[in-house]
Order: C-alpha cells, then structure tokens, then sequence
C-alpha cells in the first residue's frame, strides 16, 4: 500500500489521478468492478467505467509509475520527419493513423488514441507541411484521407473514433469471425448478402462493393456463407431463399 500512495503522488503531477476505493464501503462498486482480489489496481481510460484493465506488475512504485506514464504518454508517437514514418508503414500489422500538422486536434486525437492503442498505431508531425489527416491499412500503398475540416472532430472524440472505426473496414467483405465484431462496432446499419457458392459471392462482389464505396459512413456491406451462418438468416426472419440480401438497421 505505501507503495501505491506513493506511486500516486508521482502520478498527480502529471495530471494522472489514482483514487482509493474501499470494497467494504463500496461493495456495489467492487462487485460491478469484478474485484476479487486486494489490493486491485484498475486502469480506466479517458474516465470510462467498462473494458477496465488490471495492472498486473509488482507493486514497485517506479514499475506502477513507469507503466502508467508509458501508456498514458505513448498512445501517440512524436515524429520529426516523414523519413521516420516509413518504418511504421512497412512494418504495420494494425492500420497507422497520422496526424500532420493539425495541431488543434492533438488532445482529442490524444484522447483517442489512449482509448484504440490496441487497435491501431497513432503516430503525430506536429511541425509538418502537409497538413493532413490519414490511415494506412497494413500492406496497402494509399492512404485514406479525411478530406473534410477536422474542426468535425475538436474535442468531439467519440466522432472521431467513429469515423475510423468505420475507414478501416472493406467496403465488401466475406465475414470473417474477427471482422464481424468490428462492423457491429461501427454502429451503422448492416447490409447481408447470403450466398450458397463462390461463383454466387463472385457474381455480386463488384456490385456490392461499389454500393460499400458509395455509402461508405452510412451503412456497412458484408457476405455470409449462409451454410456457415444459418442462424443469421432466421435472425432477420427471412425465408431461407438464396442468394438474399437483407439490411439490419
């Protein structure tokens, strides 16, 4: 425990706070929290109470203070030229956001990326010319480009973690296990296209991600085998009649 207390005094003065909760006086709080185990050290980020993480270091205050820090401050790597970027390009295996020159974005763009530092990697040109917003998709050449004013996005951070949730998804894609949650997460209406056979995927492939491309931002597009995922079909209480396509809003 001093350990701990001490760990939080370091921690407040860079703007880190660490709050005591005792379980005894706050039973509901511990048992929503799914505390089992004391003391629990709980890592809440940008103030929100679900997808916690539990600090799983020693209770040295240098390692508590060190992990802290290091996550706080290196949700966003600070470049000082393009020759820096291209090694994150290349070696990419999670989409690469970059924020170019768009100083008055940086705290909502800090605060996302503390938030998505799982799922992508934020990288910042704070003295660049090129003021630009963009992605990269690991092993794909173009970036995406956000071509609209970021001021969309100042200090509305939820709205920019929407917008990127929703541009690293293909505009038509055969669902995968991992690929479904993300399009569920987008929070748009859902557009199925069931098939029987490759040749009936391939047929309408063209099409549907030309309307993917079209309606990028306002609804998803996406292709089930429906022998794989019968259960799908009865969800939408549609007749099992193949191909079928069907929008669940």
């Amino acid at each position: 425990r001093p350990h701990l207390e001490e760990a939080a005094s370091i921690l407040k003065e860079h703007n880190v706070p660490v709050v005591q909760v005792d379980c005894e006086d706050n039973n509901l709080v511990c048992l929503q929290q799914t505390i089992n185990t004391y003391p629990t050290l709980k890592i809440f980020k940008n103030g929100r109470l679900f997808d916690a993480q539990v600090y799983r270091g020693t209770k040295i205050t240098a390692e508590i203070t060190q992990h802290m820090l290091q996550l706080y401050e290196a949700s966003v790597i600070y470049l000082d030229s393009e020759d820096e970027v291209q090694p994150y390009l290349e070696n990419a295996t999670l989409p690469v956001v970059i924020n170019r020159g768009l100083t008055d974005l940086n705290e909502t763009y800090r605060e996302v990326a503390l938030d998505l530092a799982d799922d992508y990697v934020f990288l910042s040109l704070s003295d660049s010319k090129n003021k630009s917003l963009s992605v990269y998709l690991p092993n794909v050449t173009e970036p995406i480009l956000f071509d609209e004013s970021v001021d969309a996005f100042v200090g509305k951070p939820d709205t920019l973690t929407q917008w990127l949730k929703v541009v690293v998804l293909p505009y038509f894609s055969d669902v995968t296990p991992d690929l479904f949650p993300k399009y569920i997460a987008s929070n748009l209406p859902l557009a199925y296209f069931f098939y029987t056979s490759k040749e009936e995927l391939d047929d309408y492939t063209d099409i549907f991600t030309q309307l993917g491309r079209e309606n990028r931002g306002q609804m998803n597009f996406i292709a089930l085998n429906s022998t794989l995922y019968p259960h799908h079909v009865n969800f939408l209480n549609m007749r099992a009649q193949f191909p079928l396509f069907a929008i669940h809003n």
